[in-house]
């Protein structure tokens, strides 16, 4: 368990001069892995849920009611999954934890996405929830090579489905992306995490 993915680790299977475009598509990719997987991999051991939150354009959030650490049970490094808010619904990973704050990492490295200034107290009759999140290792190079198609190929498939050349046939995307067009051997190994919709 560990990190979504780390810039370095899609570099790995990528050009150096890709690094540009591998910080621009990252901040998105959790969204469409659990989308896909209709799984967003949360513990139910490490969590807090409650209406009084503080979020910083510093990258910081702030609890008046719970403990991070006693109650949510947050580490440093963790990646967290945070829902209810107004603008600032994402995944983040934890750079500094105390029982009334975490930071948030914002470095070039994790291409995370920024905290926007929010607060929510228990007026605005919602509640945040904020999770650690189980992302297994054998998600990494599944999402990297999704970033490598985006990058590489992406531009040269749109709107191709399937080629037939002679006796030779290939279809290119799989129907279970949810619009994300994906071909099946590039995804076809997240049908492992996929939990099946009811209803």
């Amino acid at each position: 368990m560990g990190r979504f993915i780390m810039v370095s680790e899609v570099n790995a299977i990528l050009p150096a001069t890709a690094t540009t475009s591998i910080q621009l598509w990252l901040p998105y990719m959790p969204g469409r892995v659990c989308a896909i997987c209709n799984n967003y991999f949360l513990s139910d051991q490490a969590y807090v849920s409650g209406g009084d939150y503080t979020f910083s354009a510093t990258s910081s959030i702030r609890t008046a009611e719970d403990d991070f650490v006693d109650d949510g049970n947050f580490a440093v490094g963790d990646d967290i999954y945070v829902k209810g808010t107004l603008r600032n619904d994402a995944f983040y990973i934890i750079s500094v934890v105390t029982s009334i704050l975490i930071a948030i990492k914002t470095d070039a490295e994790y291409a995370a996405k920024a905290v926007v200034a929010e607060n929510i107290d228990t007026e605005d009759l919602r509640d945040v929830y904020i999770s650690f999140v189980k992302f297994p290792i054998e998600l990494k190079p599944i999402v990297a090579n999704m970033i490598r198609y985006d990058i590489f190929e992406r531009q040269y498939k749109k709107g191709i489905s399937s080629e037939k050349v002679g006796n030779y046939s290939v279809s290119y995307f799989k129907a279970a992306g949810l619009g994300y067009n994906y071909p099946d051997d590039v995804v076809g190994g997240l049908d492992q995490f996929v939990i099946p919709a009811v209803g």
